[in-house]
């Protein structure tokens, strides 16, 4: 397990990304997320709410069928 946090430049991407695409407040959580995945490198995401998601344009996503 690597643990990731935010950075400066997570946090950079996550605003942009929040008025890119016009992301309201119940999307902070996953966004902020989403951005510190991106500069930890990750690039595929397993979740079951892949629209959260696939509107950022950077992860495959991989749905989990449970």
């Amino acid at each position: 397990m690597v643990r990731v946090f935010p950075d400066g430049e997570a946090v950079t991407d996550f605003l942009a990304w929040l008025s890119r695409h016009r992301l309201g407040r119940k999307r902070l959580p996953d966004t902020l997320l989403a951005a510190g995945f991106r500069r930890a490198g990750v690039k595929r995401l397993i979740t079951n709410n892949e629209r959260d998601f696939a509107v950022l344009g950077w992860f495959e996503i991989v749905t989990f069928r449970g």
